[in-house]
């Protein structure tokens, strides 16, 4: 029920954000299902970003790339990357990114954070990600329409 709530609630988000017709559409999605340093309940985000994926592709034609149980390094360095690509290639930059983070958050210092799976609660300034660290990120990837979920 609950896989099916979130592939609607994104159907419902993409009708409402047109693609560029000039552009490409993607979606990176990244999910953390384990945690390498935190006690945890079976979780079905890998199962769920995997599902995500399909429709994208199948029914809207996005190019998908889900990143399994990234540690902070690899989510930075897969943003970088999304970053650089988009530079070289303008059928990218004029088309439509979904960033979407499937896991789960802690508050540092009254800011809202994504834990990567190498994430530790008793560090959290180290291994966590804020989320205004992400948006500004996400801000410098050239893109004519970025939704972050």
């Amino acid at each position: 029920m609950k896989t099916n709530n979130l592939i609607y609630l994104t159907q419902l988000l993409l009708l409402s954000f047109p693609a560029l017709l000039a552009g490409q559409s993607q979606a990176l999605i990244f999910a953390v299902g384990e945690y390498r340093h935190l006690e945890q309940e079976p979780s079905t985000a890998i199962a769920d970003a995997a599902a995500l994926g399909a429709v994208l592709s199948a029914r809207f034609g996005f190019y998908v790339e889900v990143v399994e149980n990234p540690a902070r390094a690899d989510i930075e360095e897969k943003l970088e990357e999304y970053r650089l690509r988009q530079e070289r290639d303008l059928s990218l930059s004029r088309g439509q990114l979904l960033l979407y983070f499937i896991g789960r958050g802690a508050e540092e210092n009254g800011a809202g954070c994504f834990l990567p799976a190498d994430a530790d609660l008793n560090q959290l300034a180290a291994t966590a990600l804020p989320w205004h660290h992400l948006l500004a990120e996400i801000a410098s990837i050239e893109c004519s329409h970025i939704l972050v979920v």
